[in-house]
């Protein structure tokens, strides 16, 4: 902990979450964060996004990374300075099938959870991982036999995030809506497609939504709990596509 120059009394450290993919969920977190007064940064993999973001929120720190992150030491520094908070968006890469945080610093992540310098970390994962169960019910603690490949990776991905031995909580998703995005803003524009297929149904999730969920684990953080972070009224792509466009 740091101290006041002169004087043994303790500095407080800044709560600082650091949010690799700074998407439609990372940068909507970010925004209530930093009106929260936290520290907040992120990254992106391109220049003309990281301007973007800086332009709307000038005060979010947005850092461009690439594969090559793995093999810099001055970029990795520069990125966890003072991180207390980590949360990783980034879908598994599909050349490796692998978590891509993970191959370019799981090894950082691991040794700041060593010194105690993370507070909390969150994985947001997919429903996925449960598998095709027939439009029957699941909860975090139904056994994930995922059929489809990405549910596989994603599986993994699961547990070598939570093999770091960080404080990791993971958060799994269904689709994910809120403006701009989703069935229902598709079915607004007149773009959506009806898809009918019998016994099909989804759970969903508003963006804020998880946001909110995402709040409350951080205010009070379990290492190694699961979350379903889904609506209670599942329903048929048709059905809700139908319902908007009325």
């Amino acid at each position: 902990m740091k101290r006041n120059k002169g004087t043994d009394t303790p500095v407080a450290q800044q709560d600082h979450i650091l949010i690799f993919g700074l998407g439609f969920t990372g940068l909507r977190l970010a925004k209530v964060l930093e009106q929260r007064k936290w520290k907040v940064s992120g990254t992106v993999q391109t220049l003309e996004k990281k301007r973007e973001i800086e332009r709307l929120n000038p005060k979010i720190v947005v850092h461009v990374v690439d594969k090559s992150l793995a093999n810099d030491t001055s970029k990795q520094n520069e990125l966890f300075e003072g991180v207390t908070h980590i949360l990783a968006t980034a879908p598994v890469n599909r050349s490796t099938g692998k978590d891509p945080i993970l191959e370019m610093v799981g090894d950082v992540i691991g040794l700041l959870a060593v010194n105690g310098k993370l507070t909390w970390v969150g994985y947001l994962s997919t429903t996925s991982v449960y598998g095709d169960h027939k439009g029957g019910w699941v909860n975090e603690n139904t056994e994930t036999i995922p059929t489809l490949k990405r549910g596989r990776l994603r599986k993994q991905a699961e547990i070598s995030w939570l093999g770091t031995g960080a404080p990791v909580h993971i958060f799994r998703l269904p689709g994910i809506y809120g403006p701009s995005r989703g069935t229902i803003a598709r079915a607004r524009k007149g773009t959506a497609k009806l898809v009918v297929k019998e016994g099909q149904i989804f759970s969903r999730i508003h963006v804020d939504d998880i946001v909110g969920v995402l709040l409350a684990s951080i205010e009070k953080p379990n290492p190694g709990r699961v979350y379903n972070v889904v609506d209670d009224e599942p329903e048929a792509n048709y059905v809700v596509t139908g319902k908007n466009e009325c």
